[in-house]
Protein backbone atom coordinates (compact mmCIF):
# COMPACT_ATOMS: atom_id res chain seq x y z
CA UNK A 1 0.00 0.00 0.00
CA UNK A 2 0.92 3.84 -0.40
CA UNK A 3 2.81 5.18 2.28
CA UNK A 4 3.40 8.96 3.02
CA UNK A 5 5.45 10.97 4.87
CA UNK A 6 3.96 13.12 7.07
CA UNK A 7 5.43 15.95 9.19
CA UNK A 8 3.91 17.37 12.38
CA UNK A 9 0.81 19.91 12.38
CA UNK A 10 2.73 22.90 13.68
CA UNK A 11 5.74 22.21 12.39
CA UNK A 12 7.85 25.78 12.32
CA UNK A 13 7.96 26.00 8.38
CA UNK A 14 4.30 25.17 8.41
CA UNK A 15 3.32 28.27 10.89
CA UNK A 16 5.99 30.60 9.20
CA UNK A 17 4.54 29.35 5.42
CA UNK A 18 1.08 29.73 6.83
CA UNK A 19 0.95 32.99 8.47
CA UNK A 20 2.98 34.06 5.36
CA UNK A 21 0.69 33.49 3.08
CA UNK A 22 -2.62 33.89 4.84
CA UNK A 23 -1.74 37.31 6.41
CA UNK A 24 -3.99 39.39 2.73
CA UNK A 25 -7.19 37.41 4.68
CA UNK A 26 -6.63 37.77 7.82
CA UNK A 27 -9.60 40.41 8.00
CA UNK A 28 -11.68 37.34 6.83
CA UNK A 29 -10.56 35.69 10.28
CA UNK A 30 -12.75 38.20 12.39
CA UNK A 31 -16.37 36.94 14.02
CA UNK A 32 -18.86 37.26 11.74
CA UNK A 33 -17.10 38.35 8.57
CA UNK A 34 -18.70 37.45 5.71
CA UNK A 35 -16.41 35.48 3.30
CA UNK A 36 -17.15 35.14 -0.09
CA UNK A 37 -16.69 31.74 -2.13
CA UNK A 38 -13.59 33.35 -4.08
CA UNK A 39 -11.98 33.80 -0.84
CA UNK A 40 -12.57 30.49 0.49
CA UNK A 41 -11.25 28.65 -2.67
CA UNK A 42 -8.10 30.61 -2.81
CA UNK A 43 -7.52 29.44 0.97
CA UNK A 44 -8.25 26.30 0.29
CA UNK A 45 -5.68 26.21 -2.58
CA UNK A 46 -3.29 28.52 0.18
CA UNK A 47 -3.61 25.45 2.44
CA UNK A 48 -3.01 22.69 -0.19
CA UNK A 49 0.26 24.63 -1.03
CA UNK A 50 1.27 24.37 2.79
CA UNK A 51 0.51 21.33 2.96
CA UNK A 52 2.46 19.83 -0.17
CA UNK A 53 5.42 22.42 1.00
CA UNK A 54 5.88 21.59 4.66
CA UNK A 55 3.46 18.42 5.74
CA UNK A 56 3.38 16.22 2.99
CA UNK A 57 7.30 15.18 3.26
CA UNK A 58 7.80 11.98 0.67
CA UNK A 59 5.31 9.02 -0.46
CA UNK A 60 6.01 5.80 -1.31
CA UNK A 61 3.94 3.15 -3.37
CA UNK A 62 2.07 5.79 -5.50
CA UNK A 63 1.54 4.97 -8.88
CA UNK A 64 -0.16 6.60 -12.58
CA UNK A 65 -0.61 4.38 -14.94
CA UNK A 66 1.47 1.26 -13.43
CA UNK A 67 4.69 3.82 -13.02
CA UNK A 68 6.06 4.41 -9.68
CA UNK A 69 5.35 8.50 -9.05
CA UNK A 70 8.38 10.40 -7.52
CA UNK A 71 7.02 12.73 -4.30
CA UNK A 72 7.06 16.54 -5.82
CA UNK A 73 5.37 19.89 -4.29
CA UNK A 74 4.22 19.85 -7.76
CA UNK A 75 2.43 15.86 -7.66
CA UNK A 76 1.77 17.02 -3.52
CA UNK A 77 -0.45 19.63 -5.04
CA UNK A 78 -1.59 17.35 -7.53
CA UNK A 79 -2.67 15.00 -4.95
CA UNK A 80 -3.67 17.63 -2.29
CA UNK A 81 -6.41 18.90 -4.71
CA UNK A 82 -8.52 15.73 -3.44
CA UNK A 83 -9.89 16.69 -0.36
CA UNK A 84 -9.85 13.22 0.72
CA UNK A 85 -6.14 12.76 0.28
CA UNK A 86 -6.20 16.36 2.04
CA UNK A 87 -8.30 15.47 5.07
CA UNK A 88 -6.04 12.62 5.84
CA UNK A 89 -2.69 14.18 5.45
CA UNK A 90 -4.68 16.75 7.76
CA UNK A 91 -5.67 14.39 10.24
CA UNK A 92 -2.03 12.60 10.51
CA UNK A 93 -0.37 15.60 10.64
CA UNK A 94 -2.38 16.33 13.54
CA UNK A 95 -1.80 12.46 14.71
CA UNK A 96 1.78 13.24 14.84
CA UNK A 97 1.38 16.65 17.09
CA UNK A 98 -0.86 14.86 19.90
CA UNK A 99 1.63 11.82 19.75
CA UNK A 100 4.62 14.46 20.41
CA UNK A 101 2.77 16.71 22.51
CA UNK A 102 2.10 12.94 25.30
CA UNK A 103 5.44 12.16 24.52
CA UNK A 104 6.41 15.74 26.02
CA UNK A 105 4.09 15.15 28.76
CA UNK A 106 5.48 11.56 29.70
CA UNK A 107 9.19 13.30 29.18
CA UNK A 108 8.41 15.86 31.83
CA UNK A 109 6.12 13.52 34.65
CA UNK A 110 9.53 11.76 34.32
CA UNK A 111 11.56 14.48 35.02
CA UNK A 112 9.86 15.69 37.93
CA UNK A 113 9.95 12.25 39.37
CA UNK A 114 13.68 11.72 38.53
CA UNK A 115 14.14 15.24 40.03
CA UNK A 116 11.73 14.54 43.25
CA UNK A 117 14.17 11.45 43.88
CA UNK A 118 11.75 8.52 43.14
Amino acid sequence: GMEIKIARISNKKTLELHDRLMKPYQKYDKPHAIQPEHIKTEREVIAQRVYAETILLDWRNIEEAGKSVPYSVEKGLEYLANKDFFNQVHYLACEAETFRAMEIEDNSKNLKKASSGS
